[in-house]
């Protein structure tokens, strides 16, 4: 575990260190749109949470999670890549299970493309199980994409 880190909840303010650390091929319009949605979404923290990452003040990482139903959906979870592999993921996604567990959501779900095994990896081994194989448009057309589930009744999650 990385000494020194912080989850926070994001803010509008943190849109171009976003850009900067996370989503470098996305402009800074379309960046603060997506905190702007994120953040003005009806119920506001009710039906969505949105986490940054800090390591001694350096914005590293990010993750949110939407409210649909009585289930979660983990979402745009990204991790600079000079900070991969180092927990950080791990700690956000805790953290979003968390909040799931405190609004009394029954399951949480993720979703990875096949071709990051890294992240299935990962998710697997918090306690995910598959649940869906869809064909999904990740921006460079359609992928294969796996969606897992976390029963949060019968499900663990350790790191």
């Amino acid at each position: 575990m990385i000494r020194n880190l912080t989850l926070r909840h994001v803010s509008l303010s943190d849109a171009p260190a976003l850009r900067e650390k996370c989503w470098p091929d996305i402009a800074l319009p379309d960046v603060q749109l997506r905190l702007h949605t994120l953040m003005g979404m009806p119920e506001g923290r009710e039906r969505a949470w949105g986490y940054v990452a800090l390591i001694e003040d350096q914005l590293v990482a990010f993750g949110q999670m939407t409210r649909w139903g009585t289930r979660g959906e983990i979402c745009n979870l990204i991790v600079n890549e000079e900070w991969r592999d180092e927990g950080i993921g791990t700690t956000i996604i805790q953290r979003l299970i968390g909040v799931a567990r405190e609004n009394a959501l029954h399951d949480v779900e993720i979703g990875a493309a096949e071709a990051n095994p890294r992240a299935l990896t990962l998710y697997r081994r918090l306690g995910f199980r598959d649940a869906r194989h869809v064909s999904v448009d990740l921006g460079s057309g359609m992928e294969p994409v796996v969606y897992l589930l976390l029963d949060l009744g019968t499900g663990i999650c350790e790191a």
